[in-house]
C-alpha cells in the first residue's frame, strides 16, 4: 500500500518539482533575510557595500 501511494505520488509531483520549489524558497528566504537587515547593514558597512553583497547573494542564487 506504501509503495502504491508513492508511486502515484511521483505522476503528480515529479523530483523536479522538488528541487525547484527548494530552489525558490532558499531564494525568497535570502532575499527576505537581506532585505529585512538592510538597515543595520547599511548603518555598519555602507549602502553602496550592502548593494554589493545584496548582488552578489542574488547572483549566486541564480
Amino acid at each position: 500500500m506504501f509503495e502504491w501511494s508513492i508511486a502515484r505520488l511521483n505522476l503528480w509531483f515529479p523530483p523536479s518539482q522538488g528541487i525547484m520549489m527548494l530552489l525558490l524558497f532558499g531564494f525568497a528566504l535570502t532575499h527576505s533575510g537581506l532585505a529585512a537587515l538592510r538597515m543595520q547593514v547599511e548603518a555598519k558597512i555602507g549602502p553602496r557595500w550592502y548593494r554589493v553583497i545584496f548582488a552578489i547573494a542574488a547572483l549566486l542564487l541564480l
